[in-house]
């Protein structure tokens, strides 16, 4: 590069903190002693100009640890991201220079949100590319399209294969977006009762719907986008898992969420043996959920109860790091019995600013666990007969919760809500299949029929 500019791109990434890069090093040493040699001779003109860019941030703290570089920089010149108006701008000189040409209805306006889009989409690793390159970003996607909608029809025409429509620059999930959502919404509906989780979230779908709306139209969101962790409160088999599958593909749909999976985790799987692996094991499970819902079961636990778990507070504290540090690409709920979840806040301030709604699943009546029945039976092909279901609907009312007692809380834990529901059918499975096991070959409505003896020593915990 003598006589001429040499230009160091990205400088902050020939030496990456988490690992050791020795050619990253031997570069900047390199260059600190080409710049240390060149501070001591002054001469006019220069034999080299050496330009570096990086991110601000990241750069300044490269130079800063390499005073030698830092100390050699004449200028800093501070570049701007460009709004998504320009970049519209660039993408329609892009789209000129490869000889394509955008659609008449493409007007300005139409492209800015185009761009808007795609920046709320993000990319393969989250965020998405920036300023021109998202620009070259929107073309390649477009061309893409345009090409597999071309060979479909068949068309030969200049214009047709030079033409650029909207549809090209959306991808073909985005249309589908909208049923994604009645799907996940179809699917809360069908869950048992849980009344108000259902209107919570309705209401966080709808909002979460407008806010996308107001961001796609240039409209900031004063604080930036809302925090969607959560705490689910319930005793087990209340639905807390089913109903975290269901807002996961609902941020899904609406693009808030890469790829809407789930991860079921608990202390197990996030605290280690030994001093020190807790953080690192807590950490590969928070990156295995990125991009979907990360969905820590038992919460409580990695406290204890006494809060003298110092493995189990190490895996929260880096949990709630990692909470923050990838707040836009994973959502983390947090479930558990309700006492000792609330016991968990209060005795951790900071969780509950990182995860401000706290969802009460109730306890399901009787009649709710009776309709729960119902439905897996019907997944099973089974069905009651009249007695069969008189005596199911004795044994529910029997191990269903009773507040009023006094011991709602005990005899809910006990029964475990919903699990009680398919442990007690599959106790009559068992011995339907006893029952018909010594009659020979049976016929259809034998083989898909309960009846009321098969429900003998049903009840959980019974023999």
């Amino acid at each position: 590069a003598e006589g001429g500019v040499l230009v160091l791109n990205d400088i902050d990434t020939y030496k990456e903190n988490e690992r050791s890069d020795r050619l990253g090093d031997e570069a900047l040493q390199a260059l600190s002693k080409h710049l240390e040699a060149s501070a001591t001779c002054i001469e006019w003109p220069q034999r080299t100009c050496v330009v570096v860019t990086g991110k601000r941030g990241s750069i300044n703290k490269c130079l800063e640890e390499h005073p030698s570089i830092g100390s050699a920089i004449y200028a800093r010149l501070e570049f701007s991201d460009l709004i998504p108006k320009e970049v519209g701008q660039i993408l329609r000189i892009l789209v000129t220079k490869n000889k394509f040409q955008l659609s008449q209805d493409l007007t300005d306006e139409k492209v800015e949100r185009l761009v808007r889009r795609r920046q709320l989409r993000g990319g393969d690793g989250g965020a998405a590319p920036r300023n021109v390159r998202l620009a070259r970003a929107l073309l390649e996607d477009a061309v893409g399209r345009q090409t597999d909608r071309v060979w479909a029809k068949e068309t030969i025409s200049l214009t047709g294969l030079t033409a650029l429509v909207e549809d090209d620059f959306e991808p073909k999930g985005m249309k589908g977006q909208e049923e994604a959502s009645q799907l996940a919404l179809k699917k809360l509906d069908g869950i048992v009762g849980l009344k108000s989780v259902k209107e919570f979230v309705r209401s966080l779908y709808a909002q979460l719907q407008v806010e996308q709306q107001r961001r796609e139209m240039g409209i900031e969101v004063p604080g930036g986008p809302a925090t969607l962790h959560m705490v689910f409160q319930g005793n087990p088999g209340t639905g807390k898992t089913t109903v975290a599958r269901v807002v996961a593909d609902l941020l899904k749909a609406l693009g808030l969420l890469r790829t809407g999976h789930l991860v079921e985790a608990d202390r197990s799987a996030l605290v280690a043996g030994y001093s020190g692996q807790t953080a690192l094991k807590t950490k590969a499970v928070v990156e295995s959920a990125l991009g979907g819902v990360l969905f820590v079961d038992e919460a409580y636990a990695l406290v204890g109860e006494e809060g003298k778990d110092t493995f189990g507070r190490e895996a929260l504290d880096t949990l709630i790091k990692l909470v923050e540090d990838y707040r836009n690409d994973l959502v983390v709920v947090l479930a558990g019995y309700s006492k000792e979840m609330k016991k968990l806040m209060d005795a951790n301030p900071g969780m509950q600013s990182r995860f401000p709604t706290v969802l009460e699943f109730d306890d399901y009546t009787a009649e709710e666990l009776l309709e729960i029945a119902d439905q897996m039976l019907l997944q099973d092909v089974l069905h009651l007969s009249m007695d069969a279901n008189e005596r199911l609907r004795a044994l529910l009312h029997q191990v269903s919760p009773k507040p009023n007692t006094g011991q709602g809380d005990a005899t809910a834990r006990a029964s475990g809500n919903g699990r009680a529901v398919r442990n007690i059918l599959e106790r009559a499975k068992r011995n339907q299949a006893l029952r018909l096991a010594n009659g020979g070959k049976h016929n259809q409505e034998e083989l898909c029929t309960l009846v009321a003896e098969d429900f003998d020593g049903c009840i959980v915990g019974s023999t």
